[in-house]
């Protein structure tokens, strides 16, 4: 969900940057358009609750089941009490730094992160943000028009939505 908002976002930086490509002070209309976004999550962070677990640790249950009743439903009382008591039957193991460190040496939690991390920096290796973000001045020195870049950033847009469905799918 977010990989897709984050392309859109790419796709409208090239739409932005072709529009302010002709303009002098084009850089500060590009880094301006940002700003909108990072004042929205800013705000809404202030309305984010706290966690359930985080309230539950610091005995506030109350507050707890406020929270939990707003994500699963205020009448779903039977689903808050359950996942209270699976949230509080984890706390104690949770809070021993040798049992945390127990689970992070197991496997199927190494394999995960060795993916992780091989994925990312095969990711950085590719070059493909490079490219991405000096598309304008790589097209316009061979020749091609500016705009190409965006034709290349709604085919990486695209690409990642075909992606991500598939993902979904499988």
């Amino acid at each position: 969900f977010s990989l897709h908002f984050l392309s859109l976002y790419f796709q409208l930086g090239f739409i932005v940057n072709l529009g302010a490509i002709r303009v002098n002070f084009g850089w500060r209309i590009s880094l301006s358009v940002t700003v909108p976004i990072g004042l929205i999550l800013s705000i809404g962070m202030l309305f984010l609750p706290e966690s359930p677990r985080w309230l539950l640790k610091k005995q506030k249950y109350t507050k707890a089941e406020e929270v939990l009743a707003r994500v699963h439903g205020a009448e779903d009382t039977q689903t808050v009490q359950q996942v209270i008591l699976e949230i509080q039957g984890s706390i104690p193991a949770k809070n021993s730094f040798v049992n945390v460190l127990k689970e992070f040496l197991e496997w199927r939690v190494i394999h995960r992160v060795l993916i992780g991390m091989t994925l990312q920096v095969l990711n950085r290796f590719s070059g493909q943000v490079v490219i991405l973000y000096y598309s304008v001045t790589i097209f316009c020195s061979i020749g091609l028009p500016y705009y190409s870049s965006a034709i290349l950033g709604l085919l990486n847009f695209l690409g990642i939505l075909g992606a991500v469905y598939t993902i979904d799918k499988v």
